[in-house]
């Protein structure tokens, strides 16, 4: 026959719901009558079956806990009733026209300030 570790019949409780610490379980089979010395004590198979059937028949499993259902976040329904859509986005111009106008308008500021005076010089008129 094998024979099988006290921490393997905590391992077998714990799929029942029941979870005790090495050391309580080592009481508890104390307890119970078994000679264990620590958790690395080994019973025979069939001595093993009988300690758990008693520790689950004594101990009610403690209730799993609720898993969620469905995926991992939260789905937002839209309200019922009428919803106004939102208005669309106001069209943007482009940066480059933006950039285009600006250069546009310093070289005509550029040109009223250089050839300006120059005529006003030509036809005999000085600026101060």
């Amino acid at each position: 026959m094998s024979k099988k570790r006290v921490h393997e019949l905590g391992k077998a409780l714990k799929e029942h719901g029941i979870e005790l610490s090495n050391q309580e379980l080592v009481d508890k089979l104390h307890k119970l009558g078994y000679d264990v010395k620590s958790h690395s004590s080994s019973l025979e198979e069939d001595q093993a079956a009988a300690a758990v059937e008693k520790i689950v028949s004594e101990k009610k499993p403690k209730a799993a806990p609720p898993r969620p259902s469905g995926p991992g976040f939260v789905v937002r329904r839209k309200a019922h009733g009428e919803v106004a859509a939102p208005p669309p986005p106001e069209p943007v111009a482009e940066p480059v026209d933006g950039v285009l106008q600006l250069l546009r308008l310093g070289l005509h500021l550029l040109l009223q300030l250089v050839v300006q005076p120059a005529q006003l010089r030509f036809q005999g008129l000085a600026l101060g």
